[in-house]
């Protein structure tokens, strides 16, 4: 069976810059097609989640991206990280493990 050819963004929105990927996969392949980049402005005035919300219309516009796909990245502060140690068992026992830890 024949794979299309599919894209999909990476979007990340950090405190200074928003960055954004467009990477295209065909069969066993992933090219990264464009990149782009842009500064969030430092105004302590202006409604941030609106300009930023403009700033990555304004990525897409500008790099014609038209894919849906999108993965986004979660700055290290906004991420909880807990290490579990377990035992050796069956799938269905690991996932219901792993619920619980959660």
């Amino acid at each position: 069976m024949k794979r299309r050819n599919r894209s999909s963004i990476g979007l990340d929105i950090g405190s200074r810059f928003i960055k954004l990927t467009e990477l295209k996969s065909s069969g066993d392949n992933i090219t990264l097609t464009k990149f782009a980049i842009k500064e969030i402005p430092k105004d302590l005035k202006i409604d941030r989640d609106k300009v930023v919300s403009q700033i990555i219309s304004q990525l897409l516009s500008e790099n014609n991206i038209k894919s849906r796909d999108v993965n986004i990245c979660a700055a290290g502060q906004s991420v909880f990280v807990r290490f579990v140690k377990l035992l050796q068992v069956k799938e269905d026992k690991l996932k219901q493990t792993m619920k619980f830890e959660a």
